[in-house]
């Protein structure tokens, strides 16, 4: 596969290669920075094991989903990718490394960002009480 120089495409373009490149890269292609992110500012490009899986269930109740979910700081370690990126790219993308709940890189990232909201409205008590034994639960599952 030939990467274009996708940084001088707009996001339309870039969205469109990654739309038809995710399923034909392969894993060990896949450390070239070529998904547009959702962050607060500049757009950046990202290689696929530095997205956050949009569709997790667990990363959804933690930074919420669709236009109610958490727009991350632009240095963010993780991201999510950009909204527009059709639905159907993400299992390419799953194959490439995008993380889920399943991640500790990506449960940890959720723990420091549930800390760092912890006196803010986002989450009620009891709401804040269980993605904490979700998460917990789901580090006991990754680390066996």
């Amino acid at each position: 596969v030939v990467l274009p120089r996708l940084p001088a495409l707009d996001v339309p373009g870039q969205l469109a290669f990654v739309q038809a490149a995710a399923g034909l890269l392969e894993p060990h292609e896949a450390d070239v920075a070529m998904v547009p992110e959702d962050c607060q500012g500049s757009s950046n490009l990202r290689v696929p094991k530095s997205l956050l899986d949009p569709s997790d269930i667990l990363l959804q109740q933690v930074f919420g989903h669709g236009a109610q979910r958490v727009v991350l700081p632009h240095r963010s370690v993780l991201a999510f990718p950009h909204p527009d990126l059709a639905l159907t790219t993400f299992n390419g993308l799953r194959r490439l490394g995008m993380r889920g709940s399943n991640n500790a890189a990506a449960l940890g990232f959720c723990m420091e960002f549930m800390a760092s909201q912890r006196r803010t409205d986002r989450y009620d008590a009891e709401q804040y009480a269980d993605l904490q034994r979700t998460m917990f639960q789901k580090v006991l599952e990754v680390w066996q």
